[in-house]
């Protein structure tokens, strides 16, 4: 009996004398890794625009020169019209010789290229640019044909002045022209409809880009 209740008060001192056990769990063994801070974002640079090239202003070249004469070269009998657009003649026809008057009416010119024919200086295609100054019948065309009888063509140019007689000077033409051998018409009144800017104020006299049009449908032409 006294060993028993010796063994009862032995067992609370073993309890309290006895190591503690420690025990360790998953949540006590894993480190929570310290979050590494982020980079700061790099700033994009911002291209700078290269400079835009000035670009000199191109001067408008005038038409080259036609690439082949007519054989023989070109007569080119005509008014102040004419005479506007000598240059651009000479540019675009190399060969051309010009005789253009102001003021010169259609029998005048008659009497020019006759005085051509004579002298031998009429070129095998002659040019003729008359009718701004005055009316034309079908006898004055008859007798620009004959006048320069032995020319390989005549190209005959329209009209384009207001003028009353604008419409019959054309219409003279365009029938000579038709019952003519040998002849061409270079309708310019056609091919200048609708640009006024060729024009000088008094609607019939040229632009420099007037003349370089009529020199150009001239040069088609011959």
């Amino acid at each position: 009996m006294r060993g028993r209740r010796a063994g009862l008060l032995l067992l609370p001192l073993l309890l309290l004398t006895a190591p503690a056990i420690r025990t360790w769990t998953a949540a006590a063994t894993q480190r929570t890794p310290t979050p590494l801070p982020s980079p700061a974002p790099t700033p994009t640079p911002t291209p700078t625009p290269a400079p835009t090239p000035r670009t000199a202003a191109t001067p408008v070249p005038d038409p080259p020169p036609a690439t082949a004469d007519p054989p023989g070269g070109v007569t080119a009998v005509g008014d102040s019209v004419m005479l506007g657009a000598s240059s651009a003649l000479r540019h675009a026809i190399p060969s051309i010789e010009v005789d253009a008057v102001v003021s010169r009416q259609w029998d005048a010119g008659v009497a020019t290229v006759g005085a051509d024919r004579d002298s031998g200086r009429l070129r095998p295609t002659l040019v003729v640019d008359l009718g701004t100054n005055g009316t034309v019948s079908a006898a004055q065309f008859d007798a620009m044909v004959r006048a320069a009888a032995g020319t390989r063509r005549i190209a005959v140019v329209t009209v384009r002045v207001p003028r009353p007689w604008e419409a019959e000077v054309n219409g003279v033409l365009r029938a000579g022209v038709s019952r003519s051998r040998d002849t061409v018409l270079v309708d310019w009144y056609a091919a200048s409809a609708g640009h006024p800017e060729w024009f000088a104020p008094d609607g019939y006299h040229l632009e420099p880009a007037g003349a370089r049009a009529l020199a150009s449908l001239v040069a088609a032409a011959v």
